[in-house]
């Protein structure tokens, strides 16, 4: 968030800019997320409930949250495979190079 050794915080008439600049990025990229979220709770919150038909699907049943917890685990599984699947084989490319 300092933009620390960037001329930040002096008279100069580029560092104005740069601290002008700055500064409304970073209070950009933290509240409007903030604000959208809230909104989209707002949102949220002012719907009507639907009844249920054939077609709802309900997620007050086990097989939703196995279904749902089976996604997290095999999404988090496959974020970290690249790095377990190609370590062995950077070393063994690292072990052949110093042979």
């Amino acid at each position: 968030s300092g933009f620390e050794g960037l001329a930040d915080s002096q008279p100069a008439p580029t560092a104005l800019w740069w601290n002008l600049s700055t500064s409304l990025s970073l209070l950009g990229g933290r509240y409007i997320p903030i604000v959208s979220l809230l909104l989209l709770a707002d949102g949220m919150s002012r719907k009507q409930p639907v009844p249920f038909t054939t077609g709802t699907l309900r997620t007050d049943t086990v097989l939703f949250t196995s279904v749902t917890a089976g996604v997290i685990v095999i999404m988090g599984a496959l974020t970290f495979f690249p790095v377990l699947a190609l370590g062995p084989i950077a070393e063994a490319f690292q072990l052949a190079k110093g042979a």
